[in-house]
């Protein structure tokens, strides 16, 4: 991340636009050497796709692999597993 002053930043703001557009990287914006905001690239600001989206994605190409009804049925060991008594 790039990070500039208040006052540089106000100078050449128009530059620092054309390099958020063009290098798609935040720029810090620092007050008296501290950061105090970061100004993004609106696609990284607004997501392109919600969790929902990609993962409806995600199961429409792999819908062959999880056509079982219970995908872990092979997976489980289906022994009864060790006594156990308080």
């Amino acid at each position: 991340m790039i990070q500039q002053s208040i006052n540089e930043i106000s100078h050449h703001f128009s530059q620092v636009i054309q390099t958020l557009e063009t290098d798609r990287e935040a720029v810090g914006v620092t007050k008296q050497g501290e950061l105090c905001a970061i100004i993004l690239p609106v696609d990284q600001f607004i997501p392109q796709q919600s969790f929902g989206e990609k993962l409806n994605h995600w199961l429409a190409q792999n819908q062959t692999s999880l056509s079982q009804d219970n995908p872990f049925e092979t997976t489980r060991d289906t022994s009864s597993g060790r006594d156990f008594s308080w």
